[in-house]
């Protein structure tokens, strides 16, 4: 075909194939064009849509138009019932291959009136003919199973000898691996954080090396599943009241407060509030799975306990927070370990014989004070697992 009329070769086309072509009179230019051993589709697209025109099949019609005409029956609507995900998840991702006159709309089906709407897993699509066999494909793509992983996490704290100054330097501590010592940990240190890794074998001969130490202590070994690249949270608190003053200079009658005492009838009031606070183990990890067997932990715990009763001036106990965030890549099945979350306490130990050592001056002879200094380091063990 050289120089041939459009329409012409549109119609040509309809009589050896046998199809029905309907073309629009705003269908106007002629081409040149060679066409051997193609379907009609390439044949129709390699014509029409380089010189600004479209077609959709409407029943057995194809019906060709200008490619900015908008005429009743090119939308096709589709109904999509997901198998893994959530349809408002995916809307993000299909927005970016639909046509401007694409549409989606989530759909939750509902007994009555009055249930409780959880997650849609069904997605209403229209958009032009075309553009349909893209959006289901990216679908087939993106709604496949998520697969699920299990974390074994222990928290061991361990009392360091205070003359050393540091935690468990893994890179100097043997682990015994069938009779040899392998020392070719995976290790980073920032900010006096130590990140190492082990090996299941690695792993038992570590815990076996603290448990014959016997300084060590299991504070909890929490294990928690979730899907892969979302948020898995654990924790292990104890709720705590916490009571104390607080100075309130207005009237308390105008918000129902009730003094306990008062400097004056008219002057400052002294309330007691009580308030909660949790305090324990706190731990947030969201696996990713990379390629091979290998994933990454994004990593964010927080360690609380208080440490003594409550402070002058203050009516509030003291406590110790450990907290770290950090992100480590192993391999399924291996155990990354966060170590260097030191906290020292100061101990008064005080010695006395009842009765005689509160007498005056003399009382004294029969009483000591001593004052100790304790290290605890804090050791995150975190284990990740595929489960098929």
């Amino acid at each position: 075909m050289k120089d041939s009329d459009i329409k012409n070769i549109l119609m040509l086309i309809g009589e050896l194939t046998g199809l029905n072509i309907v073309i629009s009179p705003a269908v106007k230019d002629t081409i040149t064009a060679t066409l051997e051993n193609v379907s009609v589709k390439a044949a129709l697209d390699a014509i029409l849509k380089p010189n600004g025109y479209n077609y959709f099949v409407q029943e057995n019609i194809i019906i060709v138009k200008g490619i900015d005409t908008e005429m009743v029956g090119e939308l096709e609507t589709v109904v999509v019932k997901l198998k893994y995900i959530n349809s408002d998840d995916l809307s993000g991702a299909l927005e970016a291959v639909m046509s401007s006159r694409g549409k989606l709309q989530s759909f939750t089906p509902l007994v009555t009136s009055q249930s409780t709407k959880g997650a849609s897993n069904i997605i209403v699509i229209s958009d032009v003919q075309e553009n349909i066999a893209h959006i289901l494909n990216m679908i087939d793509q993106l709604d496949v199973a998520i697969p699920n992983i299990n974390i074994a996490v222990r928290f061991i704290e361990t009392n360091l000898d205070t003359t050393r100054g540091h935690g468990i330097d893994w890179s100097k501590a043997a682990v015994q691996l069938g009779g040899t010592a392998d020392t070719s940990l995976a290790m980073l240190d920032f900010n006096n954080i130590t990140i190492a890794t082990l090996n299941p074998i690695q792993l038992t001969s570590a815990l076996r090396i603290m448990q014959a130490r016997g300084q060590s202590k299991l504070l909890s070994s929490p294990q928690v599943t979730t899907l892969d690249n979302h948020e898995a949270e654990t924790e292990t608190v104890t709720t705590v009241y916490i009571e104390g003053s607080t100075n309130n200079s207005q009237n308390p009658y105008n918000q129902g407060n009730q003094p306990s005492q008062s400097s004056s009838p008219y002057g400052n009031l002294l309330t007691n509030q009580v308030s909660e606070k949790d305090i324990g183990i706190k731990l947030k990890v969201t696996p990713r799975i990379n390629e091979g067997t290998k994933i990454t932990l994004l990593v964010d715990a927080t360690v609380e306990a208080l440490l003594s009763a409550a402070e002058i001036n203050t009516d509030k106990p003291r406590s110790t927070k450990r907290t770290v965030k950090t992100q480590v890549t192993v391999k399924d099945g291996d155990t990354a370990i966060i170590g260097g979350l030191i906290a020292e306490n100061v101990l008064e130990n005080k010695k006395f014989v009842p009765i005689i050592s509160g007498i005056p001056f003399f009382g004294q002879i029969f009483q000591s004070t001593s004052i100790e200094k304790e290290q605890r380091e804090l050791l995150i063990f975190i284990t990740p697992n595929v489960i098929n």
